[in-house]
């Protein structure tokens, strides 16, 4: 459909004529006097903001019979590149919205919404949750890698334990007094310093 710079009427093809109500006789009115299908109210408000910046405008928009339209608007450049009002173009997308509706659905089945019962459930799970945290109790799950880090560290830990309790010495003999292993551990240190000769005589001795 073409429109003047007044946004009249000028020309249009039959398939407009099946969206907008166009009769032979409506050339020269303008688009705010004719009927339409299209759930579009500002419709002549695009118009208008086309002719004023000539940047085309592109809307998907839904019709009263539930069919869907691109509509385009886009500057009306003669072949001596002056600006002579508007060209208003709709392309049938209804299928491809069915297919969008219909993904949906797949995604969200038994008629559930994104933003349904389910997102409702995830919520409340993650706000029940948060009250655990901030009420003092620890998140249970722990993540694998972090269980498999602290079984190594008590692995590690039992290891050196068991390496520092066999180099310990041996605990003293608990049948003489204190005094009396101090005494014999002397002697014995004085013996291993003597001569092999005078070892031989204090044994005889």
């Amino acid at each position: 459909m073409f429109l003047d710079n007044e946004l009249r009427v000028r020309r249009f093809t039959t398939e407009a004529s099946r969206i907008i109500k166009l009769i032979p006789g409506d050339v020269g009115r303008p688009i705010t006097d004719l009927a339409s299908d299209l759930n579009y109210p500002e419709l002549t408000a695009d118009a208008r903001e086309v002719l004023r910046t000539l940047v085309f405008s592109e809307k998907s928009i839904a019709a009263r019979d539930g069919l869907w339209f691109l509509v385009r608007i886009l500057p009306y450049r003669t072949l001596d590149d002056r600006i002579e009002g508007v060209v208003i173009t709709f392309m049938d997308i209804t299928a491809g919205r069915r297919r969008e509706q219909d993904f949906a659905r797949e995604k969200c089945p038994l008629g559930k919404s994104p933003g349904g019962k389910t997102r409702g459930l995830r919520s409340r799970r993650l706000s029940g949750w948060r009250r655990k945290w901030s009420d003092g109790h620890a998140a249970t799950r722990v993540p694998k890698r972090e269980r498999d880090r602290r079984k190594t560290s008590a692995s590690n830990h039992e290891k050196r334990s068991a390496n520092l309790s066999e180099c310990d010495p041996p605990a003293p003999s608990r049948g003489r007094p204190a005094i009396q292993r101090t005494a014999l551990y002397r002697v014995a240190q004085e013996a291993l310093k003597m001569s092999p000769g005078l070892r031989k005589q204090a044994r005889s001795r």
